[in-house]
């Protein structure tokens, strides 16, 4: 078993950034391939690849498939799959960054639901942070108050608020991690996150499903591939730093994916 290594940030922080590029990687495939293949198919690829990727490296470990704690296994794929289907969306309708963004909204979440739903005790000084990342939030998304007819248009209000609903998708499949590390393995949570995205994106998948072409296969298993990559470098990421050190480098993946979206897509 690994323990855990907080005086070793800087390995963390070069995990985190393969992660987050490996993730930027994904989702620069999804926005090209957007118009070409469903969203659901999309997600479909993405997450059954990771399966098939998890599934190999447990039958090496000879891990258990038959795990406990399978009803909140089951909730945190049904919020995953939700919050990958919000991310795939946001991704395909805004810039990069903003939709990565959107998609690490969920602490704020985290911490509203924490305090109204499960009644737990959170300090006033954490809200007055949430503030001030709602505020930074409002500035990024670029609303018409805050520009002139000159300055580049406002986004559109239908996939931000989807990329926040997706974000609050995420903090329910965060917080049933949370509740899951006790008494179930990494792998064993991955493996049913992308069962579950898996199954419940096939059938939405072949309402319109479009049969690859050679160039089209590859970069789907692409998608897969550096999902599975971000996944696992995330993983790694927390075995060596406290998770609230790992979750603030996480925020490098918006920087990331602006350039990508610069270099690639013009966005600005």
């Amino acid at each position: 078993m690994t323990t855990l290594r907080p005086d070793r940030p800087l390995r963390s922080f070069v995990f985190m950034f393969l992660s987050g590029l490996s993730f930027c990687l994904m989702l620069i495939f999804v926005k090209r391939l957007h118009t070409q293949i469903p969203q659901f198919e999309l997600v479909f690829f993405r997450a059954f690849i990771n399966l098939v990727v998890v599934v190999i490296i447990m039958l090496m470990r000879r891990e258990k498939f038959n795990i406990p704690g399978k009803r909140l296994l089951i909730f945190r794929g049904l919020a995953g799959f939700t919050g990958l289907s919000c991310l795939f969306y946001t991704a395909s309708r805004l810039p990069l960054s903003v939709a990565s963004m959107l998609n690490w909204t969920s602490p704020i979440f985290i911490l509203l639901i924490s305090r109204f739903l499960l009644k737990e005790q959170v300090s006033a000084r954490s809200f007055v942070w949430v503030s001030i990342a709602m505020s930074g939030l409002v500035f990024l998304l670029n609303p018409p108050f805050l520009h002139s007819h000159e300055a580049m248009e406002a986004l559109p209000l239908v996939p931000i608020l989807v990329g926040l609903f997706g974000g609050a998708a995420g903090a329910c499949a965060f917080m049933a991690v949370r509740a899951l590390t006790a008494r179930v393995g990494v792998n064993g949570i991955i493996f049913y996150f992308t069962l579950v995205a898996s199954v419940v994106s096939l059938p939405l998948a072949l309402v319109d499903f479009r049969i690859p072409n050679a160039s089209q296969a590859i970069e789907l298993l692409l998608i897969g591939g550096f999902a599975a990559a971000g996944q696992f470098a995330m993983t790694e990421a927390y075995r060596w730093a406290p998770a609230g050190v790992v979750s603030v480098m996480s925020l490098q993946n918006a920087a990331i994916s602006a350039l990508f979206g610069y270099l690639l897509f013009a966005e600005t």
